[in-house]
């Protein structure tokens, strides 16, 4: 793979992200079973405001609860 083709790659990663989060943001209520690009986690499941990761760099935490309502945050 040349380096041009790495730098394409790159920007088209980012570019991905950007737009997971811009959709994240204008479709709040509708999109919470999406999955992250970032970490493979479902949008409702990060922690503190449920909105995706912003880059691969910077990994949000997330929770889980157990059927009896125990929570569980855990970082990555």
């Amino acid at each position: 793979m040349s380096s041009m083709d790495e730098n394409i790659d790159k920007r088209a990663r980012e570019l991905a992200f950007t737009l997971q989060s811009l959709m994240a943001e204008v479709e709040y209520q509708h999109n919470r079973h999406e999955r992250c690009i970032g970490c493979g986690k479902k949008y409702k499941q990060h922690y503190p405001d449920g909105l995706p990761c912003q880059s691969d760099d910077e990994i949000k935490p997330y929770y889980k609860r157990d059927r009896w309502g125990n929570l569980t945050i855990k970082n990555p």
